[in-house]
């Protein structure tokens, strides 16, 4: 018996709604595909790169304080800087002694730090309470470090004078000076001196 049109019509709408969905079936499919593969790339990326941590207080050397740089020598040896110059300039003993404390060396009785005695020909440096002194030999002129570790470990309480001479000394109250002889008149009966000072500040003021 043969298939009416209006049978034919009604095979033909429900081939067509099968089609419509295995084609819906398999664009969900294709699109959960794509979706999976999306993230497991993104995991596999996230992975591989480990995210930035930020540096705690155990990063950093011990010792160092934070935020403070430090300076350190051709040696890799830290060092505090060194006492700026607190006065340069030309000191005259005539027997009389000289304060290195005060703003500028002066005669300061009950201050003192260093006086000059013998007569021309045979003149002395002295110390008075409290200081020290010692004659530097090396070649170059002292630094304050080289004065600060002379009068350390070879101070003394009075060292001989000649045109030339190169001294360290050491206040009572701790700061160093250095003192090069560039005069000693030999007309003169009294320890009559003539040097050229530099001293230098306390360390850290």
């Amino acid at each position: 018996m043969g298939i009416g049109k209006g049978g034919k019509a009604g095979h033909r709408e429900q081939s067509g709604a099968q089609r419509t969905v295995w084609i819906a079936a398999g664009a969900t499919v294709v699109a959960a595909l794509i979706t999976a593969t999306a993230t497991l790339l993104a995991s596999s990326g996230t992975k591989d790169t480990p995210a930035a941590v930020a540096p705690t207080e155990e990063d950093r050397p011990t010792g160092v304080p934070r935020h403070v740089p430090t300076s350190t020598g051709s040696t890799g040896e830290t060092r505090p800087a060194a006492p700026t110059v607190r006065w340069q300039g030309v000191v005259v003993f005539d027997g009389s002694g000289k304060d290195f404390d005060a703003e500028q060396p002066s005669d300061v009785v009950g201050g003192n730090d260093f006086v000059t005695n013998g007569v021309a020909g045979s003149v002395q440096i002295g110390t008075l309470p409290g200081t020290t002194v010692s004659t530097w030999k090396a070649g170059e002129l002292p630094i304050h470090r080289d004065c600060a570790d002379t009068v350390e470990a070879a101070g003394t309480t009075s060292e001989q004078l000649e045109l030339g001479t190169v001294l360290c000394a050491k206040t009572d109250e701790g700061r160093i000076a250095r003192l090069v002889v560039r005069e000693i008149p030999e007309d003169e009966l009294a320890p009559v001196v003539r040097f050229d000072a530099v001293i230098w500040s306390l360390a850290g003021s």
